[in-house]
């Protein structure tokens, strides 16, 4: 096989009447009077496929890929650094998309409430509180025995980072003690969950990474406390927060966790198989969607933080 096929996590198509409508982060494409099969070869590429032979027109994949709708891979890149460089540009595209969510603009302008800036923090909180979680369900399902103590590490430098957070929003008083003791959205915890499930599957739990650690090339500890002291400057009763963030990130660097352990891996096994290739973008893709879900849910409460 040459290619591994897959469709993006911010893609979705219904049916209306008798059309069938896509939604891509670019455009809106409806097709007339479309076949049930077509519903069911973009339900197979959700999945990922070894080749497109998902029984949609040429003429569709050709314009989902204009679209920035579907993506491959080779299925056998050309040595560790060439996967890296073709996934990594991949998962930051989909980040970007995850930052497509309405939440975002209101935030980045100074303009949400004090209740979505600690219903932000809030869900980081929780998301790093559930990191121990995942870590420990993947140390305790690893298969392999030589991945085995990359996890086991990860698992042990990252135990209890949640505290600082929550230290971090304490200081802000009510509001943050609030946002710490108020449980996670429903979106958090399905992320949380999602990432236990895939624990299981070693190629789809560390392509989850490709996703939290986007973007892959220009974030460095300056870069860091440049960001979180420019939020810190737009929302100031929550500066704690953001500092205590700006802190644990930092953390994460010293212990070399800017590259992800995917890298670190295969540089030690060599390039990856097709069968890791599409294991790996179908947990990037499922990590996208479900980080993406956050913050969309964040933004639903807007109403209720602004009453």
């Amino acid at each position: 096989m040459a290619s591994v096929w897959i469709l993006g996590p911010h893609v979705g198509y219904r049916r209306q009447a008798r059309s069938l409508v896509i939604d891509t982060p670019q455009w809106r494409l409806s097709i007339a009077d479309a076949p049930a099969a077509l519903d069911l070869g973009l339900a197979s590429l959700e999945n990922g496929m070894a080749a497109v032979d998902s029984g949609l027109p040429r003429l569709l994949q050709q314009r989902l890929q204009q679209c920035d709708a579907l993506h491959s891979l080779p299925a056998r890149p050309e040595g560790v650094d060439g996967f890296l460089d073709g996934f990594l540009a991949l998962c930051d595209s989909w980040a970007l998309g995850v930052f497509a969510s309405p939440f975002w603009p209101r935030f980045m302008a100074g303009q949400a409430t004090a209740g979505e800036v600690f219903g932000f923090l809030g869900q980081l909180y929780h998301r790093t509180a559930g990191a121990d979680l995942h870590n420990r369900c993947a140390c305790e399902n690893c298969q392999l025995p030589a991945l085995r103590p990359h996890l086991l590490r990860h698992y042990q430098e990252e135990q209890g980072h949640a505290a600082m957070i929550a230290d971090g929003l304490r200081r802000c008083g009510a509001p943050g003690c609030q946002a710490v003791d108020t449980p996670a959205l429903a979106s958090t915890r399905r992320l949380i969950a999602l990432m236990v499930s895939l624990s299981r599957w070693p190629a789809a739990y560390l392509g989850c990474y490709g996703i939290f650690h986007a973007p892959a090339t220009i974030r460095d500890a300056a870069a860091l406390r440049r960001q979180f002291a420019g939020f810190a400057q737009l929302y100031p009763f929550a500066a704690p927060g953001f500092d205590a963030v700006c802190r644990h990130a930092q953390l994460d660097y010293r212990l070399g966790h800017e590259e992800i352990m995917l890298a670190r891996w295969l540089r030690e096994q060599g390039p990856p198989d097709g069968e890791f290739v599409l294991g790996a973008l179908r947990g990037a893709r499922c990590a996208a969607a479900a980080f993406r879900a956050i913050f969309d849910e964040l933004f639903t409460l807007r109403p209720q933080a602004a009453s």
